[in-house]
């Protein structure tokens, strides 16, 4: 049951001879768009929580209070990479394209990519704290690396499918983890989050502008367009 409701949701529902255009019909756009809003904020609270409660259990040294430092860092960024303006453009589109319908619907299919990132991560989050000074490994630089390139290319598929726009540097930032994940396990677990930070931080950098840009492109276009 629950995959053909997950099927259905994502194939919208197709029946023979009955094909429904999601652009035709009344939607309450915004509604939706502060629900995946919050969810999102939900997922993003639960990983600093389960960082928070491997801190409290860690011993209180400077390798532990440097990882958690490293962790925190890396969850303001990908918190920044979508929340950064990010949100903007994506209410700006769903308010003025013909099909708010689809967009939304994508946004929620995207926001399941975000979850299985955000968990990969937290797990590394959890194994870095835990053993800050240990050297690092495939596991490790498989979710810590892995978890953000998942939150980013799916982030990167929807803004690609909607706007056209935004989408490069976040693959931009998943090809870099690739080639950080690629040696991480030659480094210290530090190190390794250290390089994380760094891709990290730019690609917050790099989005917050484009994220301007496109959101007041945007907005120009709807104003600009006839009624």
């Amino acid at each position: 049951a629950a995959v053909v409701d997950l099927a259905g949701t994502l194939l919208a529902h197709p029946l023979a001879g009955r094909v429904i255009r999601s652009g035709d019909l009344p939607f309450d756009s915004e509604h939706m768009l502060e629900r995946l809003r919050l969810f999102l904020i939900l997922l993003l609270g639960e990983t600093v929580l389960t960082a928070g409660a491997t801190m409290a259990q860690a011993a209180f040294d400077p390798p532990t209070v440097t990882a958690s430092a490293g962790v925190f860092v890396a969850l303001v960024c990908l918190w920044a990479a979508y929340f950064g303006g990010g949100e903007d453009v994506v209410a700006v589109h769903v308010a003025t394209t013909s099909d708010p319908i689809r967009s939304v619907r994508w946004g929620i299919n995207a926001t399941y990519g975000a979850l299985a990132g955000l968990v990969a991560l937290s797990v590394g989050n959890e194994l870095i704290i835990s053993h800050p000074l240990h050297h690092g490994s495939p596991t490790v630089a498989l979710l810590l690396f892995g978890g953000p390139a998942l939150y980013l290319v799916s982030q990167a598929w929807y803004y690609h499918a909607t706007t056209g726009h935004a989408w490069a540097e976040r693959l931009a930032a998943c090809a870099a983890c690739a080639g950080a994940a690629a040696v991480a396990p030659l480094l210290p677990r530090l190190a390794a989050l250290a390089l994380l930070d760094v891709i990290l931080l730019v690609t917050a950098a790099a989005l917050a502008r484009v994220h301007r840009r496109l959101a007041d492109a945007l907005k120009a276009g709807s104003a600009g367009s006839p009624a």
